[in-house]
């Protein structure tokens, strides 16, 4: 750490963007779903994904942690957050139009002016709604002394996360399986208690954590899958791969605790914080609904399954990571052109607006 910054949790957030790409990698292909039960590609796969399917739990983890000592509203983060958006989905609508990719839409176009309510980036979505509630929640748990937190983190953990690993036996409170509001205020609320409660584990106890929790999320795989075979059941086998589930948050809550703990120093740590600066549009680029579509193509699926081995492991690494440097160069020279805009006057009025409105709404808080 230096000057107070974790710089193992902006090295945490690379990894985690890397690891979603991935899964993008797995989902959006249906690779997946594709490959051979129990083949070597289909336990690599499987094994990866028991690892990814944590990521963006951890993300959030990640905002409730370090927001426990912070008192104040984010419109101005907000608008900053959406500002980059609404920046990356028109750049890139227009962009595939004007080379003749896409035909012109005008519900492609709606879609592209008002990403939140259209929905077009779930997380984007979900986040900024959780944005907006966090001054009151933190106010909320900021009265609570830390017997009554913890009885208020064990209800959500045995609500959220436990029951719906019984989700054929029992009724599940949250039908969005985590990815709607009330997972991601849950996953808040659990990071703000890990700071609060002081709560921190060695690194060898979240390798060998992570390690057996991982396993045991795949050994559910192959036990749900060699069950639904013998009985010809018409469900689902990927119930622990949900983001709901207690694995799910275990593996997410060790990442964060090892990662806190590592520290870098010189010019390693300004190389990492300077990388982070573009994770948020890793996503935006990567997982737009037109970029998603000419990223990963059947074409693509259908060369994963005809590789050998070895080079479906080097594709299924090296894609993701080669897809997150195309995206950070994309995003340094939004800022370089953005750092121009900067200087403009119409730049600096509307940042003291901003400022001034999250400085008076904080006082009056």
């Amino acid at each position: 750490m230096k000057n107070n910054r974790f710089y193992g949790i902006d090295l945490l957030r690379i990894f985690l963007m890397i690891l979603i790409i991935m899964g993008h990698l797995f989902t959006h292909t249906n690779i997946r779903n594709e490959l051979s039960n129990f083949s070597p590609k289909w336990f690599i796969t499987w094994g990866f994904q028991s690892i990814i399917v944590c990521s963006v739990n951890c993300f959030v983890l990640i905002t409730g942690y370090f927001t426990a000592n912070a008192n104040k509203f984010y419109f101005k983060k907000i608008f900053q957050i959406w500002g980059k958006v609404f920046y990356y989905s028109l750049l890139i609508f227009c962009l595939l139009i004007l080379f003749g990719v896409i035909d012109f839409e005008w519900s492609g176009l709606i879609n592209t002016i008002f990403p939140v309510l259209t929905g077009q980036y779930w997380f984007f979505t979900t986040y900024i709604l959780l944005l907006l509630f966090i001054p009151f929640i933190k106010f909320l748990l900021d009265r609570l002394n830390d017997y009554m937190l913890k009885i208020l983190l064990i209800i959500l953990i045995i609500v959220f996360y436990v029951l719906p690993v019984f989700s054929i036996l029992f009724v599940q409170f949250d039908l969005s399986e985590g990815m709607g509001i009330m997972g991601f205020i849950s996953l808040f609320i659990i990071g703000f208690s890990l700071k609060r409660l002081n709560i921190s584990v060695s690194k060898t106890f979240c390798v060998i954590g992570l390690f057996i929790n991982s396993a045991f999320i795949l050994l559910s795989k192959i036990g749900l899958v060699i069950i639904i075979e013998q009985l010809s059941l018409e469900v689902g086998s990927g119930l622990l791969y949900h983001y709901n589930t207690v694995f799910t948050l275990t593996n997410s809550i060790l990442l964060l605790m090892l990662f806190k703990q590592i520290n870098f120093n010189g010019k390693i740590s300004k190389f990492i914080a300077n990388i982070n600066v573009s994770i948020f549009s890793v996503y935006l680029i990567h997982e737009n609904p037109y970029i998603r579509k000419l990223i990963w193509s059947d074409s693509l699926c259908k060369k994963m399954i005809n590789m050998n081995f070895i080079s479906y492991v080097a594709i299924v690494i090296l894609i993701p990571i080669i897809i997150f440097i195309i995206c950070i160069i994309i995003d340094k020279i939004r800022i370089l052109i953005q750092n121009l805009f900067f200087k403009t006057k119409v730049y600096r009025v509307v940042d003291s607006i901003l400022t001034n409105f999250d400085e008076k709404l904080n006082d009056e808080f």
